[in-house]
């Protein structure tokens, strides 16, 4: 994976959809990104931004586990949730929080192939995965000369 540009969460953002694509092959990638300001939900294909205490995320506690990367197939409610209508094809996913007790939100890497991402997959390297992620995040979001009007 690329390393994540430093000097602004925008950069970031996008460098780490790049490299999704590229180093991991996944047909679709998006952040669901946590905020109780939020004073209205924020999409676009690859980052969405909600009010983590949102009544709606309750029917994905099961799908988005705070405490460890999960796979498995997706479900047609997880498909419109993360992707919209970019997702109808998709078939399997792994999420993988962000921060602890995914503070920030989750990252979800998505499959046409519905055996790409599956229950059984070995996915140690994914924890560390979301540890960088999270970590590059947490620091724009703490320092603001590092924000972008995106």
């Amino acid at each position: 994976m690329a390393r994540l540009p430093l000097d602004n969460a925008a950069k970031r953002i996008e460098q780490l959809r790049i490299s999704l694509r590229r180093d991991f092959s996944v047909d679709l990638a998006g952040l669901i990104l946590f905020s109780p300001l939020a004073s209205a939900d924020g999409h676009d294909v690859f980052v969405q931004i909600v009010d983590g205490r949102a009544a709606h995320l309750k029917s994905f506690v099961g799908w988005l586990d705070p405490k460890r990367p999960r796979c498995g197939p997706l479900l047609k409610q997880h498909k419109a949730f993360a992707f919209g209508e970019s997702g109808a094809r998709l078939e399997s996913a792994a999420t993988v929080p962000l921060g602890e007790d995914a503070r920030l939100g989750f990252l979800v890497m998505a499959s046409r192939n519905p055996e790409r991402f599956n229950r059984a997959q070995h996915v140690d390297f994914v924890p560390l995965l979301g540890e960088v992620i999270a970590a590059a995040l947490a620091r724009a979001l703490r320092d603001p000369k590092q924000q972008s009007h995106a």
